[in-house]
């Protein structure tokens, strides 16, 4: 499975190009964003995705919408699933709410290219345990209790790292029997199999 695990999306060169070489062929490559919604606020961020995505060469998008379930069907063929941040609970809720969760384990399984920002980061990984933690950690508004996340990866990625959160890091790394990558903004982790780097 490739993964690209980030904490603020496609925002630096060398992760357009991750994208650029994970994929065989960008110009048929259909890439699925799934949002927490569509709103005139996301609306720009949204674009910047695309722009991005367009940057590695892929132009056929489709916005899967949490909020109302519209868009659904291009998660059946998508060579590229992107998730989009947001609060990890409320996501992985609707996730399961509109039956995705296995689509997209599907689709990654047959080898399309994981990415996530932030939340979307955070739910690569067997548990999305790590996204009430700490100080800047979700709110569990909805008291989500089965917090199994997509199983991509046994890592778990702590995003938007700054050097003032690194008791919490080290501190939630004590408590559980696998890794623990902190990223800062701009950087991601990408994942190949079991092996895996900072970018």
């Amino acid at each position: 499975m490739k993964l690209l695990l980030t904490s603020s999306g496609l925002d630096k060169p060398a992760l357009i190009a991750a994208v650029k070489k994970s994929i065989a062929d960008p110009k048929t490559c259909r890439a699925a964003i799934v949002t927490s919604g569509v709103t005139p606020e996301s609306i720009p961020w949204l674009a910047l995705i695309e722009d991005q995505l367009a940057e590695a060469g892929i132009t056929n998008t489709a916005i899967v919408n949490l909020s109302n379930g519209n868009g659904a069907a291009a998660l059946d063929d998508a060579g590229l699933i992107f998730v989009c941040g947001g609060n990890t609970f409320s996501i992985l809720a609707a996730l399961r709410e509109h039956g995705w969760v296995e689509k997209i384990q599907a689709r990654v399984k047959a080898g399309a290219l994981y990415i996530g920002v932030s939340a979307g980061s955070i739910l690569a990984s067997g548990s999305i345990e790590l996204a009430g933690f700490g100080s800047e950690g979700d709110e569990n508004e909805i008291a989500l209790e089965d917090l199994t996340g997509f199983g991509f990866t046994n890592i778990a990625v702590f995003p938007h790292f700054k050097p003032s959160l690194a008791a919490e890091v080290d501190e939630f790394s004590q408590q559980v029997d696998y890794p623990v990558i902190a990223i800062a903004d701009g950087q991601a982790v990408f994942a190949l199999g079991d092996s895996h780097e900072v970018l």
